[in-house]
């Protein structure tokens, strides 16, 4: 997906660089507060400690004196008469004799104030029998000449130090570095957010430049991805090989430092061209896409898709041998066993579900087109193919539906529309010829009152037919709009009063008072009702009461229509609702059996329904439309 947008203002070349330079600026500050936050380790500030003589550094340099003295000691103790000179401590050697130890040697203490150090240390001559590789900083090894002894040592620092060298030197450096580091904190956390805040513009930026309307990519962002990024890598090697040599150097030495620094500053600009390459691919979309893997491994499983599914288990049958012939040895027998189980069941549970996929397929064969296969627990190998199968029985099935309703309303309207079409059409030519031979004045009258009569019966019957024809298909134009039910039953039952009242049918409307609106086409509504009402006028039983109510039910409005049959209703609801089917059997009244399912296909295709419903002789219609 594609996140490119149009370019700011801001996003140009000039402050791209700005942002590059600040960057870099501030990595180099960054690296200068790690440089001396090294330090500030280095000096013991990080231990709490709450001075140089009782932290982890002041206890390093007290050791590595006491180290000394004690290898001066056991060596020669005359080479210790002029080691302290002018030196901010002095010390003490004792011998373990019994229980307890004994002063054998002390230099004398120039100041009052000490902090002591206390280390003990064991050697034993040349002429034991403890192997040399047991021997460490606590297990020395003396001439022959001197005994195995106990050794304490007693460092005491100056407090505070008053000659310059490497004590006095540490302590100053603590005392001024345990004042440097809330600062330096402060400071770093500061160019980290720096950093974050401008590595999100530079990406965010990448690939936009406000003379230019889309996204702007390099021959560096056209590569392949992964070729891209093992370029990028490659380049990442090679500085860190090059300065590898900087581990001869001396430790915190300038020019190991500059190294160091230039190594890191080459990779972060490395680092940050592949950052921004990113993300301009990320904004152009398709990054995993654009990689020579991704098309390889395209390549490879098209070919493996296309394989026939005998190949494909060849395929993975091979791999899995060679992934056993090279793994297996004499401990591995207990999950080559597992392994060969579980493709085992696999293939056994392909084969299973291979076989159901054959017999419905032969069912369906024989023509049964109801044998649906069960897909859910299916390799994803035969899966898609026992959705096809399905697919094709549902297409076959529907085919057949729709020719099979096609046959049916071509019966239907041969045999239930042929007598309809043919006695008014007989009516017609007989007539036709009587006018056609001598007759009187008054014959011909009568002649041409029963032409015109039969001709509006054809008429009317072919206007149901193509009525019929276009509201089950859908094919009228529908305008939905609010109307008021109140005023549409109003209007309709004022035009079919006389009618009504000529069969003395008594008509009884119940309307909520706050009336209700329905969303209607106008037309269509009003064609409905003319249906149910021409329906009632030739089918309700005479001088009976008609009864029309009008409610409220969830989010529809319902018209509901109850009269008296005068035929005898010996037929289902959804049977007398089917084309070219009348209430009276014996086809006496005009009609063509269609108003029925022409009112239900119209309120269809409003959202609303039809429904009919035969309680002995009592008819009832019930027409809902969603209310407005």
């Amino acid at each position: 997906m594609s996140l490119t947008r149009k370019p700011k203002k801001y996003e140009n070349v000039f402050t791209k660089a700005i942002a590059v330079i600040l960057l870099i600026a501030m990595c180099l500050g960054l690296l200068y507060c790690g440089y001396l936050g090294i330090k500030m380790y280095n000096a013991g500030v990080f231990d709490d400690s709450g001075s140089y003589y009782k932290s982890d550094q002041g206890i390093r340099d007290a050791s590595r004196l006491a180290y000394d003295i004690q290898d001066y000691y056991i060596s020669d103790p005359n080479t210790l008469n002029g080691i302290n000179y002018k030196a901010n401590y002095s010390y003490a050697v004792y011998e373990a004799e019994g229980n307890d130890y004994v002063k054998v040697l002390e230099s004398p203490s120039e100041a009052d104030d000490l902090v002591t150090y206390v280390f003990f240390y064991y050697y034993i001559n040349e002429d034991a029998n403890m192997p040399i590789e047991h021997l460490d900083s606590f297990h020395t090894a003396m001439p022959k000449q001197r005994n195995s002894k106990d050794l304490k040592i007693e460092i005491r620092f100056y407090d505070p130090p008053i000659y310059d060298d490497e004590i006095k030197t540490s302590c100053n450096d603590y005392v001024s570095y345990k004042n440097q580091v809330v600062t330096v904190i402060a400071v770093a956390v500061g160019l980290i957010i720096g950093i974050i805040m401008d590595l999100l513009f530079i990406l965010s930026s990448a690939g936009y430049d406000n003379s230019y309307d889309g996204l702007i990519l390099n021959v560096f962002d056209r590569m392949p991805y992964d070729m891209f990024t093992a370029v990028c890598a490659g380049l990442c090697g090679l500085v860190i090989y090059a300065g590898k040599d900087l581990d001869n150097l001396p430790y915190m030495d300038p020019l190991s430092i500059a190294g160091i620094v230039g190594i890191l500053l080459v990779l972060g600009i490395v680092v940050l061209f592949w950052m921004v390459s990113t993300a301009k691919r990320i904004k152009k979309g398709g990054l995993l896409k654009n990689t020579i893997s991704y098309a390889v491994i395209s390549y490879i499983c098209q070919i493996f898709l296309g394989l026939r599914i005998v190949w494909k288990f060849i395929v993975l049958l091979v791999i899995y041998l060679f992934i056993m012939m090279f793994s297996i040895d004499e401990q591995e027998y207990i999950p080559l066993v597992i392994r060969t189980v579980v493709v085992c069941a696999y293939m056994l549970w392909w084969l299973v579900k291979a076989d159901e996929i054959k017999v419905k397929t032969a069912k369906t064969a024989k023509g049964d087109l109801n044998a649906e296969i069960e897909t859910n627990l299916m390799p994803n190998s035969l899966k898609q193919h026992a959705e096809n199968i399905n697919s094709i029985q549902d297409g076959i099935r529907l085919a057949v539906e729709r020719e099979m309703k096609s046959e049916h309303l071509k019966t239907e309207l041969i045999t239930n529309v042929s007598h309809d079409i043919k006695t008014p059409l007989t009516s017609i030519i007989n007539y036709v010829d009587l006018l056609q031979k001598e007759h009187t004045d008054e014959e011909e009258t009568q002649y041409l009152e029963v032409l015109a009569r039969q001709s509006d019966r054809l008429k009317k019957l072919i206007e149901d037919l193509i009525e019929a024809s276009k509201a089950s298909t859908g094919n009228i134009n529908v305008e939905l709009t609010k109307i008021n039910v109140n005023e549409i039953l109003n209007q309709s039952l004022s035009e079919y009063q006389e009618k009504l009242q000529e069969k003395g049918l008594d008509v009884i409307v119940t309307t909520p008072e706050n009336g209700c609106y329905v969303m209607a086409d106008g037309n269509l509504f009003w064609r409905i009702l003319n249906n149910l009402y021409n329906n009632i006028y030739k089918y309700a039983l005479p001088n009976t009461r008609v009864y029309i109510d009008v409610d409220k039910v969830e989010d529809d409005v319902r018209i509901s229509i109850k009269n008296i049959s005068k035929e005898k209703l010996n037929i289902s609801s959804e049977e007398l609702m089917e084309r070219f089917v009348r209430g009276d059997s014996s086809r006496h009244t005009e009609g063509s059996g269609l108003g029925l399912n022409i009112a239900r296909s119209l309120a269809d295709i409003q959202h609303g329904s039809l429904d009919l419903f035969i309680d002995g002789d009592l008819f009832k219609i019930e027409l809902r439309l969603p209310e407005a």
